[in-house]
């Protein structure tokens, strides 16, 4: 069997080193359970997935640090995932007591 080394190289990079024979390998691509690449091709989905992870670096807010109680004060103000967060706990509590009567 002809073996393209940097398939193999890059499916047991996917899979791991406890499936280092080549014959593993192409039957797990036979199988659709592991993508035979390119070294090229390997480069590219580093590269698109880097440039993914700094899009997301860029979209994240920095935390401003707080330096006493009141600087939390209204912090959630408007925050619709604060307010279901409130209504779930209010709604336990509720459970919880009915259950203590």
């Amino acid at each position: 069997m002809l073996v393209d080394s940097a398939r193999v190289f890059a499916a047991t990079c996917w899979v791991g080193p406890s499936c280092s024979r080549i014959e593993d390998i192409y039957e797990l691509a036979q199988h659709k359970k592991v993508a035979l690449m390119t070294l090229e091709q390997l480069e590219q989905k580093v590269n698109d997935l880097q440039q993914q992870v700094d899009e997301l670096r860029r979209e994240i807010k920095p935390l401003r640090l707080l330096a006493k109680i009141e600087d939390t004060f209204g912090m959630f103000a408007g925050d619709p995932d604060f307010d279901e967060i409130v209504r779930l706990g209010r709604e336990y509590r509720e459970q919880v007591n009915a259950e203590d009567d």
